[in-house]
């Protein structure tokens, strides 16, 4: 799946970030929870579940990911911000 990686961001000294999975059957986020599924909401926007959180992944010329843009109405830091893609969906 072309969504699925790991996403980074520093926000002051700190390194926020999370990883998008595919389990075989959905894409999921896994952050401070281990499984958020994500629901498509058209092109490259997903919600994530019982979040209100939009994730809209980027795309270099190329057509490849390389970053997320967060947006919503929820106590993260990383709610608007954008993450760019650092590996694969392996979380340190």
């Amino acid at each position: 799946m072309s969504y699925c990686g790991r996403y980074e961001v520093k926000i002051g000294d700190q390194h926020q970030a999370f990883a998008v999975r595919f389990d075989g059957a959905s894409l999921y986020v896994q952050a401070f929870l281990d499984y958020m599924k994500l629901h498509p909401l058209g092109g490259d926007r997903f919600t994530i579940s019982s979040f209100p959180i939009e994730l809209i992944f980027l795309r270099n010329r190329a057509g490849q990911v390389y970053a997320v843009r967060t947006k919503g109405e929820y106590d993260w830091d990383i709610v608007g911000q954008v993450l760019r893609r650092v590996g694969p969906a392996e979380m340190r």
